[in-house]
């Protein structure tokens, strides 16, 4: 029996998030559709190369989303004011 008297594991520590995933999300809502979906990608690379240690994936899944929306909104926009010209 040789069991450490009093050791409780603790909870798992949690793994640190992308540092790109948050500005990639945000950056595909309010600057630019295609900036923020770029940065989403790279991030999800990021992601995935580390091989489980990075955070993020539903974020970078979000901001993808997001900034492929927003992206086709801008061009929609472009055209109507190419149009209406």
């Amino acid at each position: 029996m040789n069991q450490e008297i009093g050791h409780v594991p603790g909870p798992p520590m949690p793994r640190p998030m992308n540092s790109l995933a948050i500005p990639g999300l945000i950056t595909g809502i309010i600057v630019c559709g295609l900036a923020g979906m770029i940065m989403s990608i790279i991030a999800r690379g990021q992601i995935n190369a580390s091989g489980g240690l990075q955070g993020g994936k539903g974020i970078t899944t979000a901001g993808i989303i997001v900034g492929s929306i927003r992206m086709v909104v801008e061009v929609l926009y472009l055209i109507a004011v190419l149009a209406g010209s």
